[in-house]
C-alpha cells in the first residue's frame, strides 16, 4: 500500500463518521491483503468499527476468503455499513462483477470508497488488467445502480516520499440509494443501464457512414475571402479530416492540429493532418494533457461542434487562448430561428433527427444574436458573418424593409431584409478576431509576467446607472442555491430595514428551488428585481450585474447567508456619513476573519441575536473602527466610490479576494473604510461553498495569487508609489502601536523624500508626536508641511492641538476659530475650544464645547473622555466613569484615553466593567502595547493570574519583555506555577520536548504556537548566555541545564527523560505549528489504536534561496509562510513516550531507528512545522559549522559509511568548502555506482530528491560551477539529466551550466520545457531572461527581469554572478552584455560597478598597443 491510497481512505473515514453519527459501524475492505500497511488501522476503533478483510488469497489482515471471488455467500443481503477496497481493483478482471457484490452487500444509504492506479508500471497481482480514470469508476456505478458522490484523478504532487505519484490515484466515493434496486437482466445476461427502450429514440438511429468525411469547402472560401493567416491551425471536432484536408490544398499551412472526440474519427484523419488528438475539449486541458501551448495558432476552426457542447460559453473562452493575439477564430453554428423550425414549432414539431439543425446530439441552440454574444463574452470580436440559405430565397426580390411572409399558419409582417434572410439561414459562418487585450482585470494571470501591470489604470467594470435616487440603498443580493438560508435572510430584511431601499437579487444558476421561489418574491414586491444567470457566474460578476440595474445613492453588497438586526443599516449608514472621507464600512458579526468577529462568549447562537444586538448597539453605539479591508459578507458604499474606482473585480472567479482588492482601490484612491462597531448581524458563513461542494480552500488559495499578482507593481509606476506609500503609512502605524515611536517616525520621513506632498504622511507623523506629549517634534512636523496641507482641516487641527500642548492656548484658540469658520460643526475644533475653557477654569463653557463637539460627531471619543476628567474635577465620578468608558470603547488607541479609564476604574475598584471593554479593545488592536498592558494589570488586579499569564505571553512575541517586564512575568508565572499534567480519564497528554541555546529572539514565538495543545514543557538548556531560559519559565517551561557534550542526541534524549506525557513532541525553538493544524494535533494523540504508532511530520524550512534542490514556493495556505518559499523535510516529531524510544545519532539525530526497532509503525500525518532558522543567514551558517564538525567526526570514524559521507558532502557543500565537497560526492559516486543493489544505495535513495546517482551529479555541478570548473560542472550537470528527471532545480543547474559554456539554444530548450511545467518558477524565468539578454532580444528580457523584480526575486547578485563565469569562461562579451542589462535596467550594485570596471580594464590590457 503506498502512503497517498492511505490518506485518502483516512479522509474518507471522515465522511464515514459523518454519515453514521452514531452506533456502530460494519466495514468491509475487499482486497485486504496487507502489503505495506492495510486499512485496518484507519477504522481501528473497536467500539465503533466492526471490521472485515476479504481477499482471494489467506494471508495478513484476511478474515474472510470466498470460495467465488465473485460470489460473497457468507456475506448477507445489505449488511455492511461502508466497503472500501484499495489497490484491488486493477488486478480484478471482471470489476463489474465485483461492484454488483458490493452494491449487494451494501446497506442502503451505505458508502463504498474505491483507490485505484491510473497510471504507472505493470504489477501483477496476479495480474494487472486495469487503469481507471473517473469515468470508470462512473461507468461501473451506473452498471451497479449506485450513485457518484465524487470521482477524481490525483494529477499533482502528492507530497509523499513513497512513489505515491507515480500511480496516479483515481478514487470514487458511491453510495447506495434509499430507493436503489436492481437493474433487470436481459437474457443474454447483459445488464442495461434501462429497464425499457424507446424504439423511436433519435440517438438509436446512428450516424451515416458520410457524417464524419464532409469536408466544408464554403468555410475555405470564407477563411481566402476574408485573408485570415493559416499557418498555424487547430480544428476543434477535425472529424475525418476532410476540411483540413481540403485548406491544406488550397492555402500554406505549416502546421494543421486536428481534435475530435471520437477514435475512429481520429485514425481517418491522422492520414491528413499534421497531429490529431482524441480528447473532449469539455474534460481535458489541452495544454497540460497534450503540450498545446497558449497562443501557439493563427487560425481556430469549430465547424458544427459548439451546438454540441454542454457549455460552449466558457469552451469557446478556454479555447480562445490557444489562438495568437490578432489570430481568429472561424466557427459554423446551426440557427435555430431557421423558418423550417419556426414552422414546425407553430404545429406543435420539434422532431429531432440523425443530423441538420434538429440533430440529436445537439445540446445547444443558438440564434444569431445569441451567438455574438457568446463570441464577444469570450474575448472575441466578430468581423464578419456568412450566411448559408436553405430554404432557398430570390434575395433580389427582397426589399430593405416592410416584408411580408406567409406559410400556412405563419405570417410575419413588416420584415426588414435583414430579419427576414435571418429566417432563411440555415447556418451562420462566423469568422472572429481576438485582439490583443490590455493589462485588465480578465488578463491578469496570463500577462503579469509580461507587462507591468498599473493597477490605478487597469480596465474595470464601470457602473452605468441612467439615474441615482438620493437617499435610497440598493441591496445586492447574490443567490447559489441554499434557499434556506436566502429565506431567513430576507425574512430579517423585511423586519430590521425601514430606510428606503431596493433588493436586487442575483441568481447564479440555482437548481433548488431558489429562482422559483425568488420570482414570485419579486413579483410581489415592487422594490425587488430579480437577474438570472443561467449558471455561476462568480461573486465578482453577480455584484456587478447587481450594482448595474440597481438606482440608489448607497451600494449595499450583502451575503444570502446572513441575518440583519434592528438598526443595522441606520448604523451603517451613520458611520458612512460621519467618518472622514469614508470608503467601505461593514459590520461586527460572529463568524468571519479578522476584526470584524465578535470573539466574546456573550454571544452563543441566531437565537439570541435580536437580544445581544441591541445590547452591543447600545454599548458601542457610534463606534468607529478604521480597518482598510472590509470582509464582502455585507459592504456599504457610495456609488460615486464606484463611479470613481470601478466595480468588482471579475477575474477573481467563484468568490474570495475581490473584497480585497475592491477596499484596497478605495484606499488607494485617498478612502478610508470602517468597521461600523456599533452593528452586528449574524454570519453564517460560506454557505455557498459548503452547501454547493465547491472546494474553499482552492479558491482561497488561487485567489491570494491572483491578488498578489494583480498588485505585485513596479516602484517606478505611479500605482506602484500609491501603493509603497500605503503600505509604509499602516506599517508605521503598526510600529507605533507596538510602542515604537522611532521606527515609526523614521518610515514616514523615508516616505516624506519619496512623495513629499502626501499629506496623510504629515498628518500621521503629526499625530503620533501629538499622543506622545512631544509638542516640539510635533510642530516641527506642522512647520514643515506643504501649504495645501497645513491649511486644511485637519493641518489646523494638528497645529491647534500642538500649540495647546506648547501653552501657546491663544495661537491654539486662533486656529479653532480659522477650523470653525470651515466647518462650524467640526468636533475636533469644539473640542480644543473646550480643552482651552477647562484650562481657563472656565469649566461650565468647556462642558458646553465638549458636549457640542459629541453632538457634532457622536463617534469623536475624545470628547467623551474630556467630558470624563470635567465630571471627575467636580467629583461627579460616577457620571465621569461613564464618560471615560465611552471615551475609551471608542478611541480605545488614543493613549490618554486608556491611560484616563483605566485610573477611574482603580479608584473605583470598577475592574470587572473595564475588563470586557479592555479584552474588547484587543481584539481589535491586536498590537497595541499600551491596551494590553492595560489589560493584563486589570486581570491581576482581580487576582485573574492564569488569563493575565496568556495576554503576557502573548504581549512577549508581540512586543518583547526588557528587564523589567520579564521579572513582572515571573513574579506571576511564580504564582500560578509551572505548566504540570493532570491526568483526565480518557484524555491523552502531550509533552513538549527541546533542547534550547541563544533562542530569545524566536523561543517565545515557538512556545506561544503550541502552548494550547500542550500538556507540559521540557525545556533542556545546553548554555544559554541570554534571556533564553526566563523566556521558557514565562511560559511554564520545566527548564533544566545540561552542559553541551557535543552530541545533539544526548540532550534530545534528556529532555524526553524529564517528560511525563502520553505523547512526545518534538520543535526546535525556530519553529511553529500554526493554529490551524492543531486541531488535527489533538485528533491525533487522542486517536484510539490498537497497535503503537509514531507520526511523520513534514518540515517546512523556509529560505530566500529559490535555486535549493526541493525548493517549492510559497502558495498562501498558512499564514505563518515566510521567505520565498520552502524546502521539504520529513521526520518523526510525535510519537509515544516509552523508555524504548529514544534519539540516535550526535547530529542528524532521530528516533525513527528505535522506532523500528521496537516495531512501532511510522505513519505521515497533515500537521506541518514551519522552520525559520536558515532564514537568519549568520546562525544558520554558525549552525552549520557545528553540524559540519560533528559530521566530520562521524565520517572519521567509518569513512566508508555512504551516510556519513551523504551527510558531510551537503553539509561542506553549505558552507562553500566546495573542494572538499567535491571530494565528498566523487567518493560517494564510486561507492554507490559499484553496487546500486546495495543497502547503501537504499538508503541514499531514501533521502534524495528522487534518483540518487542524479543528485549526486547535480550537486557536483554546482560545486564545481562554484570553483569555475566549468567544463566538469557542464558534463556532470549533463550526466544528471541524462536520466530524464523533471526536477526543476536540476533543470536550472543544467541550464546554468549550458549557457557559461556557451550552448544557450540548449539551456533555452530545457528551460522552456520545465516552464511548461512549472510556468512560475524564478530561477528558470531568470535564466530565460538572461538568454534572451545574450541573444539581442533586450526589451523580451528588460519584460522578463523587471517581472521577477515585481515578485521580490533578487536578480543583481546573480546578474553578477553569470558575468563573472561568463568572463571567466572566456566568454568576454557575452559578460559585458550582461553586466550593461544590468547597468541599464538598474539592477546593479557596487559589485556590478566593479566588476564592469575590472572587465574594462582586462580588455583594454589585452588590446594590442
Amino acid at each position: 500500500m503506498h502512503q497517498s491510497s492511505y490518506e485518502i481512505i483516512r479522509r474518507f473515514k471522515e465522511l464515514v463518521e459523518k454519515t453514521f453519527p452514531q452506533g456502530e459501524i460494519k466495514v468491509l475492505d475487499v482486497g485486504s491483503y496487507g502489503i505495506n500497511g492495510t486499512y485496518k488501522e484507519i477504522f481501528s476503533d473497536s467500539q465503533r468499527y466492526l471490521y472485515t478483510g476479504l481477499d482471494v488469497n489467506p494471508g495478513p489482515n484476511v478474515d474472510y476468503v470466498p470460495s467465488d471471488p465473485y460470489c460473497w455467500k457468507q456475506l448477507q443481503d445489505e449488511s455492511i455499513d461502508v466497503v472500501v477496497s484499495g489497490q484491488a481493483f486493477e488486478h480484478i478482471e471482471y470489476p463489474w462483477l465485483i461492484i454488483e457484490e458490493m452494491s449487494r452487500v451494501l446497506k442502503k444509504t451505505g458508502l463504498i470508497c474505491i483507490v485505484a492506479p491510473s497510471r504507472g508500471p505493470e504489477h501483477k497481482y496476479p495480474v494487472d488488467c486495469w487503469q481507471y480514470y473517473p469515468d470508470g469508476f462512473r461507468a461501473l456505478a451506473k452498471w451497479a445502480n449506485l450513485q457518484v458522490i465524487d470521482a477524481k484523478t490525483s494529477w499533482g504532487k502528492s507530497g509523499f516520499s513513497d512513489g505515491s505519484d507515480q500511480w496516479g490515484d483515481t478514487f470514487c466515493i458511491l453510495s447506495k440509494p434509499d430507493n436503489h434496486d436492481s437493474d433487470p437482466v436481459r437474457p443474454d445476461g447483459i445488464k442495461r443501464s434501462f429497464s425499457a427502450v424507446n424504439q423511436n429514440n433519435p440517438l438509436r438511429q446512428g450516424k451515416r457512414d458520410s457524417y464524419y468525411g464532409f469536408a466544408r469547402p464554403e468555410v475555405v472560401q470564407v477563411i481566402k475571402k476574408n485573408n485570415l493567416s493559416s499557418d498555424n491551425v487547430l480544428e476543434i471536432g477535425c472529424a475525418g479530416g476532410a476540411t483540413g484536408k481540403n485548406l491544406k490544398e488550397n492555402l500554406p499551412v505549416k502546421s494543421y492540429v486536428g481534435v475530435d472526440i471520437f477514435p475512429e474519427a481520429a485514425e481517418v484523419a491522422s492520414k491528413h493532418l499534421d497531429e490529431v488528438i482524441i480528447a473532449d475539449v469539455e474534460k481535458s486541458d489541452l495544454a497540460k494533457e497534450y503540450g498545446l501551448k497558449y497562443e501557439q495558432f493563427d487560425l481556430l476552426l469549430a465547424l458544427d461542434v459548439l451546438e454540441h457542447l454542454y457549455d460552449p460559453w466558457d469552451t469557446l473562452a478556454e479555447l480562445s487562448r490557444f489562438v495568437k493575439d490578432n489570430g481568429h477564430v472561424v466557427a459554423s453554428v446551426p440557427n435555430v430561428q431557421n423558418i423550417t423550425i419556426v414552422q414546425d414549432l407553430i404545429g406543435g414539431k420539434w422532431s429531432y433527427q440523425d443530423a441538420g439543425i434538429l440533430d440529436a446530439t445537439h445540446l445547444r441552440f443558438f440564434t444569431l444574436d445569441e451567438t455574438i454574444k457568446m463570441f464577444n463574452g469570450a474575448g472575441l470580436s466578430v468581423h464578419n458573418i456568412e450566411q448559408v440559405v436553405n430554404p432557398s430565397i430570390d434575395v433580389a426580390s427582397v426589399k430593405e424593409s416592410g416584408n411580408t411572409y406567409r406559410q400556412g399558419k405563419l405570417a410575419i409582417s413588416n420584415l426588414s431584409k435583414s430579419e427576414l434572410l435571418q429566417f432563411f439561414t440555415y447556418q451562420y459562418i462566423i469568422v472572429a478576431k481576438k485582439s490583443p487585450r490590455p493589462v485588465a482585470v480578465n488578463t491578469l494571470l496570463q500577462e503579469t509576467s509580461h507587462y507591468e501591470v498599473s493597477a490605478a489604470d487597469q480596465i474595470l467594470p464601470k457602473v452605468r446607472c441612467p439615474e441615482t435616487l438620493h437617499g435610497m440603498v440598493s441591496i445586492t443580493i447574490l443567490t447559489f442555491n441554499q434557499l434556506e438560508y436566502t429565506k431567513k435572510c430576507v425574512k430579517s430584511l423585511r423586519k430590521h430595514t425601514p430606510e428606503p431601499h431596493e433588493i436586487i437579487f442575483v441568481d447564479n444558476g440555482s437548481t433548488d428551488g431558489t429562482v422559483k421561489w425568488l420570482r414570485r418574491l419579486t413579483q410581489e414586491n415592487e422594490n425587488y428585481k430579480l437577474i438570472e444567470n443561467e449558471r455561476n457566474l462568480g461573486f465578482a460578476k453577480g455584484c456587478n450585474q447587481g450594482i448595474e440595474a440597481s438606482r440608489g445613492e448607497f451600494v449595499l453588497l450583502l451575503n444570502n447567508d446572513v441575518v440583519v438586526t434592528e438598526g443595522w443599516l441606520s448604523g451603517l449608514l451613520d458611520c458612512l456619513s460621519h467618518a472622514p472621507s469614508a470608503g467601505v464600512v461593514g459590520p461586527m458579526t460572529n463568524n468571519i476573519s479578522g476584526p470584524q468577529q465578535v470573539t466574546s462568549n456573550e454571544y452563543r447562537s441566531v437565537n439570541y441575536l435580536d437580544k445581544y444586538a441591541a445590547r452591543f448597539r447600545e454599548r458601542f453605539r457610534h463606534r468607529r473602527i478604521p480597518q482598510r479591508r472590509m470582509v464582502g459578507f455585507c459592504m456599504l458604499f457610495k456609488r460615486a466610490l464606484v463611479e470613481k474606482i470601478g466595480m468588482l473585480d471579475e477575474s477573481f472567479g467563484t468568490g474570495n479576494f475581490e473584497d480585497d482588492d475592491f477596499c484596497l482601490r478605495a484606499a488607494l484612491a485617498g478612502y478610508q473604510n470602517y468597521i461600523a462597531g456599533d452593528v452586528f448581524i449574524h454570519h453564517y458563513g460560506s454557505r455557498s461553498f459548503i452547501g454547493n461542494k465547491i472546494d474553499y480552500g482552492a479558491a482561497m488559495s488561487g485567489n491570494r495569487k491572483v491578488l498578489e499578482r494583480k498588485w505585485t507593481l513596479s516602484s517606478q509606476s505611479e500605482a506602484g508609489k500609491k501603493l509603497a506609500l500605503l503600505k509604509a503609512v499602516e506599517l508605521a502605524g503598526e510600529l507605533y502601536r507596538k510602542g515604537k515611536l522611532d521606527q515609526a517616525v523614521e518610515t514616514l520621513v523615508d516616505c516624506i523624500k519619496i512623495a513629499p506632498d502626501a499629506e496623510t504622511i504629515y498628518y500621521e507623523l503629526a499625530r503620533m508626536f501629538l499622543e506622545s506629549r512631544k509638542f516640539p517634534e510635533a510642530w516641527e512636523v506642522i512647520e514643515s508641511m506643504p501649504d495645501a496641507a497645513g491649511n486644511a482641516l485637519k493641518g489646523l487641527e494638528c497645529a491647534g492641538y500642538a500649540e495647546e500642548g506648547l501653552g501657546l492656548d491663544d495661537e491654539a484658540a486662533g486656529y479653532a476659530d480659522r477650523m470653525l469658520a470651515m466647518e462650524g460643526r467640526y468636533a475636533p475644533a469644539l473640542n480644543l475650544r473646550g480643552v482651552l475653557a477647562y484650562k481657563k477654569g472656565e469649566k461650565e463653557k468647556a462642558a458646553g464645547y465638549f458636549q457640542k463637539a459629541v453632538d457634532a460627531d457622536p463617534g469623536y471619543g475624545e470628547a467623551y473622555t474630556n467630558l470624563g476628567v470635567l465630571n471627575w474635577s467636580l467629583d461627579r465620578k460616577e457620571e465621569a466613569l461613564a464618560h471615560f468608558q465611552k471615551g475609551f470603547n471608542l478611541s480605545p488607541t488614543v493613549p490618554d484615553a486608556g491611560s484616563l479609564y483605566y485610573s477611574a476604574v482603580s479608584s473605583s475598584d470598577g475592574f470587572l466593567d473595564a475588563e470586557a471593554d479592555f479584552r474588547e479593545a484587543c481584539e481589535l488592536y491586536p498590537g497595541n502595547r499600551s491596551v494590553l498592558f492595560l489589560y493584563i494589570d486589570i486581570l491581576i488586579q482581580q487576582g485573574k493570574f492564569d488569563e493575565a499569564m496568556s495576554r503576557i505571553e502573548d504581549a512577549l512575541v508581540l512586543f518583547g519583555l526588557d528587564e523589567g517586564g520579564l521579572g513582572a512575568a515571573l513574579a506571576v508565572r511564580e504564582k500560578i506555577g509551572p505548566r504540570r499534567i493532570e491526568k483526565t480519564p480518557g484524555k491523552k497528554t502531550l509533552s513538549l520536548c527541546m533542547i534550547v541555546k541563544n533562542e530569545e529572539k524566536h523561543l517565545a514565538g515557538c512556545l506561544k504556537s503550541v502552548r494550547d495543545v500542550v500538556d507540559e514543557m521540557i525545556v533542556v538548556d545546553t548554555g544559554s548566555t541570554d534571556k533564553t531560559v526566563d523566556i521558557a519559565r514565562v511560559f511554564g517551561a520545566r527548564v533544566s541545564e545540561f552542559p553541551w557534550t557535543g552530541d545533539f542526541s544526548e540532550a534530545r534524549n534528556r529532555s524526553l527523560a524529564g517528560a511525563t506525557g502520553d505523547w512526545i513532541l518534538v520543535l526546535d525553538a525556530d519553529e511553529v505549528i500554526s493554529a490551524r493544524d492543531l486541531d488535527e494535533l489533538k485528533r491525533l494523540i487522542n486517536k484510539r489504536s490498537t497497535t503503537p504508532v509514531a507520526y511523520s511530520i513534514v518540515t517546512r524550512n523556509y529560505t530566500r534561496n529559490v535555486g535549493v534542490i526541493g525548493w517549492t514556493g510559497n502558495g498562501g495556505q498558512y499564514p505563518e509562510e515566510a521567505g520565498v518559499g520552502w524546502v521539504r523535510s520529513d521526520k518523526v516529531r510525535l510519537f509515544p513516550k516509552r523508555g524504548d524510544v529514544f534519539f540516535i545519532n550526535p547530529v542528524h539525530e532521530l528516533v525513527e531507528d528505535s522506532l523500528r526497532a521496537v516495531k512501532i509503525n511510522i505513519v505521515p500525518c497533515e500537521v506541518v512545522v514551519h522552520h525559520y532558522g536558515k532564514l537568519d543567514v549568520e546562525k544558520d551558517l554558525r549552525k552549520g559549522e557545528d553540524y559540519y564538525l560533528l559530521g566530520k567526526m562521524k565520517y572519521e570514524s567509518d569513512p566508508a559509511n555512504v551516510k556519513y559521507i551523504n551527510e558531510l558532502a551537503k553539509q561542506a557543500q553549505v558552507l562553500n568548502r566546495y573542494e572538499e565537497a567535491v571530494e565528498l560526492w566523487l567518493q560517494l559516486l564510486s561507492l554507490l555506482e559499484a553496487d546500486p543493489g546495495s543497502p547503501g544505495y537504499l538508503e541514499i535513495a531514501r533521502v534524495s530528491y528522487g534518483e540518487p546517482l542524479s543528485e549526486i551529479y547535480i550537486q557536483l555541478a554546482a560545486a564545481y560551477l562554484m570553483l569555475d570548473r566549468y567544463e566538469e560542472a557542464l558534463s556532470a550537470s549533463r550526466k544528471a539529466v541524462q536520466t530524464g528527471t523533471k526536477r526543476k532545480e536540476y533543470i536550472h543547474i543544467y541550464a546554468h551550466c549550458e549557457i557559461v559554456a556557451g550552448s544557450s539554444d540548449r539551456a533555452f530548450s530545457a528551460l522552456q520545457a520545465l516552464l511548461e511545467a512549472t510556468p512560475d518558477y524564478a530561477p528558470a524565468l531568470f535564466m530565460t531572461a538572461v538568454i534572451l539578454c545574450l541573444k539581442g532580444e533586450t526589451e523580451k528580457a528588460r519584460e522578463g527581469f523587471e517581472s521577477l523584480v515585481r515578485s521580490c526575486f533578487r536578480i543583481t547578485p546573480l546578474l553578477n554572478k553569470i558575468a563573472r563565469q561568463l568572463h571567466a569562461h572566456s566568454r568576454k562579451d557575452e559578460a559585458f552584455l550582461i553586466l550593461d542589462a544590468a547597468m541599464e535596467n538598474r539592477l546593479n550594485d557596487e559589485e556590478t560597478r566593479c566588476l564592469l570596471e575590472s572587465f574594462r580594464e582586462n580588455r583594454a590590457a589585452d588590446s594590442p598597443v
